[in-house]
């Protein structure tokens, strides 16, 4: 994280702790849906910087922006028959989209047993689901849109990356040695003995283990208790293992594709998303460095 971003962090985090407190009281008096953090939410505690005011930016008190009401309401969900619709299509789509990257990549590995098409389509949905989840932050960054430490559609993109990877590890685990866990990460002898070896294909299922384990920490800060009980700070601190996370996804995959020789099209595929995740995250780590020193300066 950028010094200009701790700074802020530090300055600012009072206010957004009174922020989020204020959002879970109005939620309770108008019987709001609660508000959610999800995996990716690793934006910046303030709004992206709007072009247009004075210094792209607005009042300051103390060296970080004011947070005010109109902060309070972009945290909160939007209440009503009409938004809890949307949250639900959103929800759908998702589910959908997911189950459909699935299904496709099943298709196109016709010559592969029915567990192991249903792992490689689960990956990749839950692969393109966390790239979805990691690009939205800095996107709204770049368009110079509102950035709030926590909004629906990044939670829920989140929440179902983390599904779909929790999908793959379940039937992935089932793939091979007939279900024997313990030989995925493990070496088993003909007396049934378990060993240490540290080749590829163990080095992989270890990089996706801890992959999993900090999936399921970040499905677990997806609930206003989360919020309201490690605040504001610590909560972002707690989020930014994400890209830990994806870090540990692209090495488990990288190496699946050496050890199981992809075809060029999945190969393509899983660059593609790397890549352009990679790219859009140092734009916008750009871009908030710049917006930083712009509103530094005198």
């Amino acid at each position: 994280m950028a010094d200009a971003e701790r700074d802020e962090d530090a300055a600012g985090e009072a206010g957004l702790n009174r922020a989020a407190g204020a959002t879970i009281q109005l939620a309770r008096r108008e019987r709001l849906p609660a508000l959610h953090a999800g995996v990716g939410d690793a934006g910046r505690d303030t709004d992206a910087p709007r072009h247009g005011g004075p210094r792209h930016g607005g009042p300051r008190h103390g060296g970080a922006r004011a947070v005010g009401p109109a902060q309070v309401r972009m945290m909160a969900p939007a209440g009503g028959t009409s938004a809890t619709g949307d949250r639900l299509r959103r929800r759908l789509l998702l589910a959908g989209a997911g189950i459909g990257v699935t299904a496709a990549v099943a298709a196109l590995t016709p010559g592969h047993a029915p567990v192991a098409r249903l792992s490689l389509g689960t990956a990749y949905a839950g692969l393109l689901l966390l790239g979805a989840a990691l690009a939205i932050g800095p996107l709204n960054v770049l368009r110079g849109a509102r950035n709030p430490p926590s909004s629906a559609l990044r939670r829920d993109v989140g929440i179902f990356a983390g599904v779909f990877a929790l999908l793959h590890v379940a039937v992935g685990l089932q793939v091979h040695f007939g279900g024997d866990m313990l030989a995925y990460f493990l070496h088993r002898d003909a007396a049934g003995g378990l060993h240490p070896r540290f080749d590829g294909f163990r080095l992989a299922n270890f990089a996706g283990l801890a992959a999993t384990l900090l999936f399921v920490m970040l499905l677990a800060l997806s609930n206003n208790a989360a919020l309201r009980w490690l605040k504001v700070k610590r909560w972002k601190a707690l989020q930014r293992w994400s890209y830990a996370a994806a870090a540990l996804v692209l090495a488990h995959g990288a190496i699946y594709q050496l050890l199981e020789r992809r075809g060029a099209a999945f190969v393509a595929l899983f660059l593609a998303v790397a890549a352009a995740v990679a790219a859009v995250q140092a734009a916008g780590f750009l871009r908030r460095g710049r917006d930083a020193a712009r509103e530094g300066a005198p």
